[in-house]
């Protein structure tokens, strides 16, 4: 009875613990960036809202007590305020995109480029997958995974507990430091 009871209390200890899934689909040549996620959030107020980078365009947006959200653009990102009907443990989902500053070389993205959400409440570290073409390497901490799926490389990671999630990628055709002057230059 007592094994029962804990193997009970166990599991509904597990199923509080929150969970955060992004996926990144990232295309350093033209700075093309589509970010989708789920979290769950265990809000204190009503009014929450979070900040990306300035072009993006929210293309989802859901949680499970929305009233309402808007957006305002600024130099610096786009932020987004929702309000809830109540501040409970909740889902919420989210996708936008856009494009950041095109990169042939290396890029690195972090809180600069303001491509991962700025959230005004905590959320669980978030597992992220990042899909990019075979051509750029990937690097971070925490890598959990490095899979190829279709014409595509699948990154698994994890960022440090509470840091902003910084990546940074190299193109493995090109040295760093080497200059294309034009598409004519590539192709002789």
């Amino acid at each position: 009875m007592k094994k029962g009871l804990l193997i009970i209390a166990l599991l509904l200890l597990v199923a509080q613990v929150g969970y955060a899934q992004i996926q990144v689909f990232y295309l350093p040549d033209s700075g093309f960036l589509r970010v989708t996620g789920e979290v769950v959030m265990e809000p204190t107020t009503t009014t929450l809202s979070f900040l990306v980078f300035p072009t993006a365009q929210i293309t989802e947006f859901w949680a499970d007590d929305l009233i309402d959200y808007s957006m305002q653009r600024g130099a610096h990102g786009t932020m987004v305020t929702f309000a809830l009907s109540q501040a409970r443990r909740q889902t919420l989902s989210f996708s936008y995109e856009g494009f950041l500053e095109p990169r042939s070389t290396e890029a690195t993205l972090g809180p600069n480029q303001v491509w991962f959400p700025e959230l005004s409440f905590p959320i669980q570290t978030p597992t992220i997958t990042i899909q990019l073409p075979p051509i750029w390497e990937f690097k971070a901490e925490n890598i959990l995974e490095i899979s190829e799926q279709d014409s595509f490389q699948l990154v698994k990671w994890q960022a440090g507990h509470n840091r902003y999630p910084t990546f940074q990628v190299t193109n493995t055709t090109i040295a760093v430091g080497e200059e294309v002057e034009s598409l004519e230059e590539i192709a002789f």
